[in-house]
């Protein structure tokens, strides 16, 4: 099947894996107003006093699920979160991924999210290749999402937690309702509508076979398009 015009497939394929998504909760930037809401890219906050009442909530409701293993992005907010649920869960404590950092959209942190998602609706659309002033290019951030993805479905058997942000969960849900294309093609108004809100989980199914073809198609066009050093430096700077 051609990468943009994907052939629609079976849920029942043994090639499905679920992920726990969850998205860590509230900071002093988030609110559920877009208007107020502020973007809060790679700056490294803390949960607010109502982040953790919500991470203490989603860690209740989770116990009863209790994934196998729990990663998170290495900022704090989604590390706290993920504390939060190991202790309820009893399970080890969250393995920190640079893959699961949110897009750094450099110069935009900081600005009004009604303000901001137009433009960063054109670096993601217009030109995914090109670097956000002060951060990184859309297909950076893209390519760091679908390897770790793939590397933790790889690496782990059984239910696997994510802890980690709004723009990952946005990626992940407009990969997912383009039918999940063979070239990491989305939905654009799925990426860039409101998403979940804070101290949300859901369970995902994550079809491995797509990202197997994805990192095919990526090895094919990394010669002309994407640099490993660019993915070797988002990592040692968050190790």
């Amino acid at each position: 099947s051609s990468p943009t015009s994907p052939q629609p497939i079976s849920r029942n394929n043994p090639n499905w894996r679920e992920i726990l998504l969850i998205r860590h909760g509230a900071t002093a930037l988030n609110s559920n107003d877009h208007t107020v809401d502020r973007i809060r890219g790679w700056q490294d906050w803390q949960l607010s006093d109502e982040g953790r009442e919500q991470a203490v909530k989603l860690a209740k409701k989770i116990r009863v699920i209790r994934p196998d293993v729990l990663l998170c992005s290495n900022l704090t907010r989604a590390r706290q979160t993920a504390e939060v649920i190991s202790d309820y869960i009893e399970r080890p404590y969250p393995e920190l991924s640079a893959a699961f950092l949110p897009w750094d959209v450099g110069c935009f942190v900081g600005a009004r999210s009604v303000d901001a998602i137009p433009r960063l609706a054109a670096y993601s659309i217009r030109w995914p290749y090109k670097q956000v002033p002060g951060g990184e290019a859309f297909a950076t951030f893209r390519m760091r999402l679908f390897k770790g993805l793939l590397n933790a479905l790889r690496c782990h058997v059984g239910l696997v937690g994510i802890v980690t942000h709004h723009r990952c969960e946005r990626l992940i849900k407009a990969w997912a309702k383009a039918e999940y294309p063979e070239d990491g093609s989305f939905d654009q108004d799925e990426f860039t509508k409101k998403g979940e809100p804070t101290g949300h989980w859901e369970i995902i199914k994550i079809p491995v076979h797509r990202l197997e073809l994805w990192e095919q198609w990526l090895v094919l066009q990394r010669p002309h398009r994407f640099h490993d050093s660019d993915l070797d430096r988002i990592t040692a700077e968050h190790a």
